[in-house]
């Protein structure tokens, strides 16, 4: 169909018609497209991912891993990515160590009696070494786990210190579209007709928008508090 529009084109003799003929036929192009093609719903999947608010940090690694498998083996360049994921990033080794903290997916060799400095300070105080026993003890059976989170909130009796530091380190967001976000959602509920909110105010109808994960054009419902 390509073609048939070139060749029809009224301007064939244009430079860029004849460029675009020879693009058009030209087998690497075609083989380009077909990587795109590829390649495309998977990044955009990642993207939405990654920029959404239900998002584990136990799970960026994976996606990260999963995308420069999948970039590599179509030969694009990936030593930007590679290079982010090796070191140059400076939350590198905690999205890496931090899939342990899934008990789906986590290596109870990663486990001694203490917790890796980069997990460890989500938590106020020291992990006490029965919880890391424990814990390790737990991935060594390979329990069935439906939902991360809900695992780690039952838990809390019985490792009441590393659950309480592994739903903090959880909720790291991965990028900075939360924060984006609070930006766009203040500047609809402080505007010009509504600027004497106070402080304390402001960050209720923050909260709220946040929290009930309603749409910014809803906002305007949240006038009367």
């Amino acid at each position: 169909m390509e073609q048939e529009w070139i060749r029809n084109c009224v301007e064939d003799d244009s430079a860029a018609i004849t460029v675009l003929g020879e693009l058009i036929e030209s087998p690497t192009l075609s083989t380009q497209l077909a990587s795109v093609a590829e390649i495309a719903p998977h990044l955009s999947t990642v993207l939405k991912k990654v920029e959404s608010q239900n998002i584990l940090s136990c799970e960026v690694w994976m996606l990260l891993q999963s995308t420069l498998t999948l970039l590599e083996g179509h030969n694009i360049d990936c030593t930007k990515l590679r290079g982010y994921m090796a070191s140059k990033h400076p939350s590198h080794e905690f999205w890496r160590l931090v899939q342990d903290l899934d008990p789906k997916i986590g290596n109870p060799s990663h486990f001694e009696l203490t917790i890796p400095r980069e997990l460890s300070r989500f938590s106020r105080v020291p992990v006490p070494p029965l919880d890391v026993c424990f814990y390790k003890a737990l991935l060594e059976s390979r329990p069935r786990i439906d939902n991360v989170v809900t695992f780690w909130q039952n838990q809390a009796v019985n490792m009441p210190v590393l659950s309480s530091l592994t739903l903090n380190a959880l909720t790291v967001p991965p990028s900075s579209s939360d924060v984006e976000r609070s930006f766009s959602a203040l500047k609809r509920i402080l505007t010009p007709s509504r600027n004497c909110l106070t402080e304390e105010n402001l960050g209720i109808h923050l909260r709220l928008v946040f929290n009930s994960r309603c749409e910014l054009s809803e906002i305007d419902c949240f006038d009367d508090l």
